[in-house]
């Protein structure tokens, strides 16, 4: 099901972020090994997350940013 499957991921957003982003792309990453991640973030900080997650380090991507939007930013 997942064979070609990419997923684009926020990996700041939500409570506990990154932490808890990269958990779930870990998790993902076990019970669908075809699956791919593009995670979104500062690049230093999730390539240190993810080398004590292998699956999820194999099957990311990371495009570095260091802008954030914030919470009450109007969307115009």
């Amino acid at each position: 099901m997942a064979d070609g499957l990419v997923i684009s991921i926020d990996a700041m957003g939500g409570d506990h972020a990154p932490d808890i982003v990269i958990d779930g792309v870990e998790i993902a990453a076990r019970r669908h090994p075809s699956a791919r991640f593009v995670l979104h973030g500062p690049k230093p900080r999730l390539e240190s997350l993810l080398a004590t997650r292998p699956m999820a380090r194999d099957a990311c991507t990371i495009e570095h940013t260091d802008l954030v939007v914030a919470m009450d930013a109007k969307p115009s």
